[in-house]
């Protein structure tokens, strides 16, 4: 387990929010509470990101990282931000899934997530975007008719 997952995701931004690089992308920093076992973890306070608001409550699992990639890239990082807005416009189906791969592009550069990463990050994302949200327990939210 990463060292901002023990010590908690609050902590972690708390230090890297210091470096000059990073940028957070929402009105105020991104509130999580982890659920036990460390995997996923609660929205504590709505999130807003422009016109789009995850709710308090909402259950993400971070960064759903690509196995190859496991070794560099952790579940939770300057890319949480994005990977939590991400999570909840795949699960809440409000936009298609290709909008919402590119969403999370624009807000992983927003964020001044480094080329790499993010290159890695995307392609994880459109080669399995959503598929974590098909778990029993974790029902994907349907649009409204």
């Amino acid at each position: 387990m990463a060292r901002f997952e023990r010590e908690g995701y609050e902590e972690w931004a708390r230090l890297y929010s210091r470096r000059a690089k990073y940028r957070p992308i929402g009105e105020r920093l991104l509130a999580l509470r982890f659920l036990p076992g460390g995997r996923f973890a609660i929205v504590e306070e709505d999130f807003r990101v422009g016109n789009i608001v995850v709710p308090r409550g909402f259950v993400t699992d971070g960064a759903s990282v690509p196995l190859p990639f496991r070794a560099t890239l952790a579940r939770y990082g300057p890319w949480t931000e994005s990977a939590v807005v991400h999570d909840f416009l795949c699960r809440h189906g409000a936009v298609s899934r290709r909008a919402a791969d590119r969403i999370f592009l624009d807000l992983l550069r927003r964020a001044r997530v480094n080329f790499f990463q993010r290159a890695r990050l995307y392609l994880g994302v459109r080669i399995g975007a959503c598929v974590p949200w098909a778990r029993p327990g974790l029902p994907r939210i349907r649009r409204r008719a």
